[in-house]
């Protein structure tokens, strides 16, 4: 775009990205910025059918950018550049952009969309899930390739229901085998399902595709993590780094690896190097806890877990808090401390009721011995998750199984297990 007078140019050009010979440009004037949208979608649709795109599919999917995106300029821009941020610099940095577009289109269905997967990242569930429900109500205000993704995002984040995920994902993969985004939330719903192999499949593709997405490196490098295969996680990371990629994720991928191999100058160098993410120093503080608890150094660890909390309240996340206190929960049961325990989910609760935390809390209480507590709160789970597959295949039946061993019923936990193999990492 460029003025001249009150004149602006839209201009789409299109290159070959293995060579960068131009393949195609072509300009239109406009006289309102508010015009843009409609003319690169103009464009667009005239560029499809020079690349050989049938009339039927032109037909089929004729939604103009600015129809199916938003109208508004401005939030188109603020949204690109949150999410431009968001897989450059980590989720926390794209936030304000994308509540910005927000505020300019309350309608913005991509946007809210992509708002309720950064704070998904976060940890941050509960808000995750409003803005993916406003944006699933949205939907009909968005392009095909980006209502596969709000639908997505609905199965994932709000009901949970991951095979749902996962279907939605494999039509969309279909209907745009090219579509990264695509590829790479396939590969990430089939190894929260354990399935490796799917995992490693699509996140190729997607570098394939696109060498600089960086969450294809991230899941390629956690399923070899998964797989004690040391060496290739941190050849995944090596090549991300190479393409200057520099997610917050890609330092706790390494830290689990520097733990997982008891190197802990690595743990203490990506403790430094972490120093300033926003994103995830609370998290490191919270594995720093762990790796002291796993030493025999309780005291030193409750600190640091003290600590976490604390990092967590400062950077505004309520869900935080409460996950590295039912942590510290589990941990204290574990060492055989149930009233630290106790005290400790209680203060998790306090902070959210959100589904990790929940899980966490419930875990504890059933370490501790509070029965009642714990299955109140397994209840709860099962009522206001129905349709999750974690809390349904994962959280509920080692819950339950805990209260079945403390009963003297060990037949009828492994029972209780069974339906979660299926589901095992």
């Amino acid at each position: 775009m460029r003025p001249a007078a009150n004149i602006m140019w839209s201009v789409l050009r299109a290159q070959n990205c293995r060579t960068g010979e131009l393949l195609y440009a072509e300009q239109a004037k406009v006289a309102r910025k508010e015009d843009l949208l409609r003319a690169i979608g103009q464009l667009s649709g005239r560029f499809r059918q020079r690349a050989g795109e049938s009339l039927s599919t032109i037909a089929q999917h004729p939604t103009w950018l600015s129809e199916a995106t938003t109208p508004s300029f401005e939030a188109w821009r603020s949204f690109t550049e949150g999410n431009r941020l968001a897989m450059l610099q980590g989720h926390a940095v794209g936030i304000p952009f994308l509540k910005r577009a927000i505020d300019i289109d309350p309608h913005f269905a991509s946007a809210l969309a992509v708002l309720g997967r950064d704070y998904s990242a976060l940890g941050e569930m509960e808000l995750a899930r409003e803005y993916t429900r406003r944006a699933f109500q949205e939907r009909d205000r968005a392009s095909d390739q980006e209502r596969f993704f709000i639908k997505y995002s609905q199965d994932r984040i709000v009901t949970g229901n991951l095979e749902k995920a996962l279907q939605t994902a494999e039509l969309w993969t279909r209907a745009y085998p090219r579509d990264v985004l695509g590829l790479s939330l396939y590969g990430a719903a089939a190894k929260v399902l354990g399935n490796f192999d799917k995992t490693v499949e699509e996140n190729r593709k997607t570098i394939e595709v696109d060498a600089d997405q960086p969450y294809a490196y991230a899941h390629l490098a956690m399923v070899a993590v998964f797989r004690n295969n040391y060496a290739e996680a941190q050849r995944w990371l090596e090549r991300a780094s190479e393409r200057k990629l520099t997610l917050p994720d890609f330092l706790m991928i390494r830290h689990l690896i520097a733990f997982l191999q008891g190197n802990q100058t690595e743990m203490e160098r990506v403790d430094l190097a972490s120093e300033g993410m926003s994103e995830i120093q609370d998290w490191i503080w919270g594995e720093r806890a762990d790796v002291l608890a796993f030493s025999g150094r309780l005291k030193q660890a409750r600190l640091m877990s003290q600590h976490a909390v604390q990092v967590a309240l400062g950077a505004n996340r309520p869900e935080a808090p409460a996950q590295h206190e039912a942590a510290a929960a589990v941990r204290e049961a574990l060492f055989g401390n149930p009233i630290e325990a106790r005290k400790r989910a209680a203060a998790a609760q306090s902070f959210s009721r959100g589904k990790d935390a929940q899980y966490g809390a419930a875990l504890a209480f059933a370490f501790a011995g509070d029965s009642v507590r714990a299955e109140a709160l397994t209840k709860d789970l099962e009522q206001r998750y129905p349709e999750d597959t974690i809390v349904r295949f994962s959280f509920v039946p080692t819950l339950r199984a805990i209260a079945a061993i403390q009963r003297g019923a060990p037949e009828q936990a492994l029972e209780l297990l069974g339906p979660a193999t299926r589901y095992e990492l």
